[in-house]
């Protein structure tokens, strides 16, 4: 990421929040701005591993308006609630969610960062400068996977890359916005068909009804 690009978000983050208030816990990041009150029941966590984006969306007050935690380690994620996860446009980043889920076995995760398909089909938007290429068995695991096309893999293979935090300071609070709702649809569907199974249980009898 250019120098001038890292001071703008710099700036945006300590105009909006004041100074000082960086996160400095390790896995934490702040849910409110300097001096608020966190909010104490996220209705979901959003995994973000890279605290400069994190902070900027903090800034454009994402938690608040979606009712999200911020947090930058798995580890860091309160029980029983979706998670939203966003990540760069690369090796590491395309393993996150699967990851995530892992680690979170039964929980909804959302893989809502950054593709190598959007990047490349982005007009304009070009790769950073090739990183080291991955070893083979990282490929594997990202073959494993199978959400990626063969050019995602080929793209990825080259040491191809993009971060979140390129992306214009606009365009990433919007988006975010719009997946948590998109999520909010899928979350109510999942607790609609669980209560349905519990009622169904509950008052066993032709056509789920009661006795």
């Amino acid at each position: 990421m250019s120098p001038w690009r890292w001071a703008a978000v710099r700036r945006t983050v300590r105009r909006r929040r004041g100074p000082g208030v960086l996160p400095s816990a390790p896995g934490t990041v702040r849910t409110a701005p300097h001096g608020a009150t966190p909010q104490q029941r996220p209705e979901y966590a959003l995994l973000c591993p890279h605290r400069y984006t994190a902070d900027l969306l903090i800034s454009r007050g994402i938690p608040d308006r979606c009712g999200v935690i911020v947090v930058s380690d798995i580890q860091r994620v309160p029980a029983d609630v979706p998670v939203i996860v966003l990540h760069d446009a690369d090796t590491e980043g395309c393993l996150l969610a699967g990851r995530t889920r892992e680690a979170l076995p039964g929980r909804l995760v959302v893989d809502a960062g950054l593709s190598p398909r959007t990047v490349m089909k982005a007009v304009g938007v070009k790769a950073v400068p090739r990183a080291e290429p991955p070893s083979a068995g990282v490929l594997r695991l990202l073959r494993d996977g199978g959400t990626l096309t063969e050019p995602e893999l080929d793209w990825l293979a080259r040491g191809d890359r993009f971060p979140l935090a390129a992306m214009p300071p606009a365009k990433l609070p919007a988006a975010v916005t719009r997946v948590v709702g998109r999520i909010t649809v899928e979350v109510e569907r999942e607790r609609k068909r669980r209560d349905e199974a519990v009622g169904f249980l509950t008052w066993p009898g032709t056509n789920g009804a009661a006795p």
